[in-house]
C-alpha cells in the first residue's frame, strides 16, 4: 500500500491541488520523507520473507526456512541504509525478543539442514 502511496505522488499532488478537492490537504514534505524512509526500511523485510514462502501453498513457511528467515531478519535489519533507524532498532529489538530462541531448536535446526541438502 505504500508502493503505491509513494509511487503516485505527483498523481496525488496534482489530484489534491486540483478545484474539486477542497478541504482535503496534500502530505506535507516531511511526511512524504517519512513514506519513501518507511519504504526503505520495510522493503528488505517484504522481500526477503516473500522470497522465503515462495512457492508453498501456504502463508507459514515450511520449518526448513525458519532459522534462514530469522537469520536474514536480522542482518537486514542490522545492515540497511537509510530508512528509520529508530523503526529498524525497534524491529531487531523484537526479532532478538521474539524469534531468536528458534535458532535453539534442536527440530528446526535438523530441518533447515534436511532443507539445505534436499535443495542441493
Amino acid at each position: 500500500m505504500l508502493d503505491r502511496l509513494a509511487s503516485g505522488q505527483s498523481l496525488i499532488i496534482q489530484l489534491l491541488m486540483s478545484s474539486d478537492s477542497r478541504g482535503v490537504d496534500n502530505l506535507s514534505a516531511g511526511q512524504w520523507s517519512a513514506v519513501a524512509q518507511l519504504l526503505s526500511t520495510l522493503r528488505p523485510l517484504v522481500e526477503l520473507t516473500s522470497e522465503m514462502t515462495n512457492g508453498y501453498d501456504t502463508a507459514y513457511p515450511a520449518q526448513s526456512v525458519v532459522i534462514p528467515l530469522v537469520v536474514g531478519l536480522r542482518g537486514a535489519l542490522m545492515t540497511g541504509e537509510g530508512g528509520l533507524d529508530l523503526l529498524r532498532e525497534q524491529l531487531l529489538h523484537l526479532v532478538d525478543e521474539n524469534l531468536t530462541q528458534l535458532l535453539d531448536d534442536s527440530q528446526l535446526c535438523a530441518a533447515t539442514i534436511v532443507g539445505l541438502c534436499v535443495r542441493w
